[in-house]
């Protein structure tokens, strides 16, 4: 580990040490209000674990034209996908499963009691989406204690004003994309509706992979002088082939999923109290046909979740005192794992002290009660002190559970068999970071570590078909994470470069079973992107990741985006997969080859 933290300090380039600061923008995006880390609004100057913002600059200029392409650009997140560009992607942070990270919308948690391949079915377009909060250490006490490896929160736009939007793009395999947006604000409260849709023959070199993808969303909110009220509400459809997307011995599959989304929340004041309340309902359907000697086979799952989310906040001279609870009622209906429905509550307890001038503590308590298993409690201690202006350090530790979904319990086929006596599993999660600026520079440096009693994975035994879901002990994973950005001042056409690094290291101790999930990571990452301004109103974005498997050949994944924007009118080319490389990300079909994309647009405000 010591020859790991060395190398990583080594991206540092040693000759621009002394780079002044380029401008105001740099400090305030490392000192942007944070909503996901902590139920008690905090800097990013005082955020006690690894945070990551995406501002909304970065999503207009990045190459990603999906969500899921969007988020493999980010340290730390693995984006496991399949299929055409937005299809169906895996989420996993820092080594961890699909089903262990939270993805929230607006703090409204999407988490599918029948699998987590449907947590990234958000009905959220890229241009509804004002900032991207990425947590990817320990804590999130208000969530439940669910989120082991970490949260992805989607904050929509929330507009001061007036603006319209129209884009449409056309690239490879006959993909067509629009996307519609109008917002508006005035003294009381705003409105934002969007829609986007997206449809593709697909790649052929994996199968059959055409997709039809809309999504739509409207949020609003109202304030008084009794306090705001805010709410949402989204529709998503999907249809895809889905060949090789889940087993090998039996590839021909197509899959339709369907999404419904909708929340209301009111905030306010009672005395030296912040009140906030939200109410949540999703609906998600989904319909995967498998074709086995040409015979089809049908699995049809209708789940529908409801939840309410309460917390009380109280600020004094030292700190802030904050609780809360959430329930959620979890139903499932399907031919395959049957019909069945199940209570989560949880209630916390957090105390954010300040200990001195630079120095914050937070130390939090949470009961988490999954119904049919016995409650659990779940402790937390975070630490973050500022070394000078421009400098801190964090550390913190977490203990996390997560109930096994309805797919791992009661699954049954040919490929896949799940168990009715799976138990919860149990983690514990620690890293110590730092963060800081040298002139025009930001440096990060974090070390984590995750072990977990009871993991919930997939295995079978060598040389048979079928996998099964069973607890394992012995997991644990450790890993290091290192970026260097840089703003420069003095270069008028370069923005902005970064470097990264990320070494991550799963084990688990259980030699007489493959395990389908928890190893199948990238053991090495490198990660490269820079922003150049080439002036009249062009711009062009890159970005690489080199992902090392231990079970394949690293491959180089490049993206580009040259664009135009004039008062009004925009255009871009964006290229994924710059090189063509192939490599199975996940499941048993490679990503997509190189894809073109060609767009225009126009903006109103």
């Amino acid at each position: 580990m010591k020859k790991l933290v060395l190398a990583a300090l080594a991206l540092v380039p040693a000759a621009t040490l002394a780079e002044p600061a380029s401008s105001s923008a740099q400090a305030t995006r490392l000192d942007a209000l944070l909503v996901t880390a902590s139920p008690v609004e905090t800097r990013t100057s005082e955020a006690m674990q690894s945070v990551q913002v995406i501002e909304r600059t970065d999503i207009e200029r990045s190459p990603a034209a999906t969500l899921a392409d969007l988020l493999a650009q980010q340290p730390g997140l693995s984006i496991q996908r399949r299929g055409a560009p937005g299809v169906q992607a895996d989420l996993g942070i820092r080594g961890s499963s699909f089903e262990q990270t939270l993805v929230l919308v607006d703090g409204v948690p999407i988490q599918n009691p029948q699998t987590g391949h449907h947590n990234l079915d958000v009905a959220v377009p890229l241009s509804h989406i004002e900032r991207i909060e990425i947590v990817t250490g320990p804590g999130a006490i208000q969530y439940g204690g669910s989120a082991t490896g970490g949260i992805v929160n989607l904050i929509t736009r929330q507009p001061d004003g007036f603006e319209a939007g129209l884009a449409v793009a056309a690239g490879s395999h006959a993909t067509r994309q629009f996307d519609a947006r109008i917002v508006g604000a005035g003294q009381a409260g705003h409105h934002g509706l969007s829609v986007s849709t997206l449809d593709s023959d697909g790649d052929p070199q994996s199968g059959p992979s055409d997709a039809r993808l809309r999504q739509a969303l409207y949020t609003g909110a109202h304030a008084s002088e009794a306090g705001r009220i805010f709410w949402g509400a989204g529709a998503l459809e999907k249809d895809f082939g889905a060949w090789g997307f889940y087993s090998a011995e039996y590839p021909d599959a197509r899959e339709r999923t369907e999404g419904h989304l909708a929340w209301l929340g009111a905030e306010g004041r009672s005395g030296a109290w912040r009140l906030r309340a939200r109410a949540h309902f999703d609906r998600h359907e989904d319909e995967f046909l498998t074709r086995i000697g040409g015979r089809d086979y049908i699995n049809e799952h209708l789940t529908r979740v409801a939840g309410l989310q309460a917390d009380a906040q109280r600020e004094d001279a030292s700190g802030s005192t904050a609780m809360g609870a959430q329930l959620r009622h979890e139903r499932l209906a399907s031919n395959a794992l049957r019909d069945h429905e199940r209570d989560v509550s949880a209630i916390w307890l957090l105390r954010q002290q300040q200990l001195g001038p630079d120095t914050r503590a937070e130390a939090s308590l949470s009961r988490a009660d999954h119904e049919g298993h016995r409650a659990r409690w779940l402790p937390a201690l975070a630490l973050s002190h500022a070394f000078g202006p421009d400098w801190r350090g964090f550390a913190a530790a977490a203990r996390s559970t997560r109930a096994p979904s309805y797919t791992e319990l009661y699954l049954a086929t040919a490929a896949n068999r799940g168990s009715a006596v799976l138990a919860p599993e149990v983690s514990d999660h620690s890293e110590l970071g730092i963060e800081g600026r040298l002139g025009a520079q930001t440096l990060t440096l974090a070390l984590h570590q995750r072990r977990t009693h009871d993991l919930i994975d997939w295995t079978r035994t060598p040389g048979t078909v079928t996998w099964v879901a069973n607890n394992l002990d012995g997991h644990r994973g450790r890993g290091l994470e290192a970026g260097w950005r840089w703003n420069p001042a003095s270069i008028r056409w370069l923005a902005r470069a970064g470097l990264g690094y990320e070494y991550l290291q799963v084990r688990v101790d259980d030699a007489d079973y493959e395990v389908k999930y928890a190893p199948r990571v990238a053991r090495h990452t490198w990660r490269a992107d820079a922003r150049l301004d080439l002036g009249a109103g062009f711009g062009l974005d890159l970005d690489l990741r080199h992902p090392r498997y231990a079970d394949e050949a690293a491959a180089t994944l490049a993206n580009a985006r040259l664009g135009w924007q004039g008062k009004t009118l925009r255009a871009h080319l964006a290229i994924q997969n710059l090189l063509d490389r192939e490599i199975i990300e996940t499941g048993f079909a490679p990503i997509p080859g190189r894809w073109l994309s060609l767009g225009i647009g126009a903006r109103w405000d």
